[in-house]
């Protein structure tokens, strides 16, 4: 998670607006950012105890209730994930 928190620090300090940022991850540090990405999704479903139909409805919105936002952020974490294994492919 460290190499997470230094890879994070580039969102800092920036004069663009936080939505105009660009995070660029080193593929040598991708393997922390799954594993850093695979914890936060465990965490997150195993306080929410989410059951596994709720896991595999990606069309669900996140509108709702705080279990719902939790729900889309283990979904999220999980698209970032394939996102990256994606890169390192190419």
């Amino acid at each position: 998670t460290e190499t997470v928190a230094t890879d994070l620090q580039q969102l800092n300090g920036n004069e663009k607006s936080f939505a105009n940022r660009t995070l660029r991850i080193p593929s040598k540090h991708a393997d922390a950012w799954l594993s850093a990405l695979n914890q936060a999704r465990l965490v997150i479903a195993t306080k929410h105890d989410f059951t596994e139909n709720e896991l595999n409805d990606h069309f669900r919105s996140p509108i709702g209730s705080r279990r719902d936002l939790s729900l889309f952020q283990v979904n999220f974490y999980g698209f970032l994930q394939e996102f990256i294994l994606r890169e390192l492919e190419d």
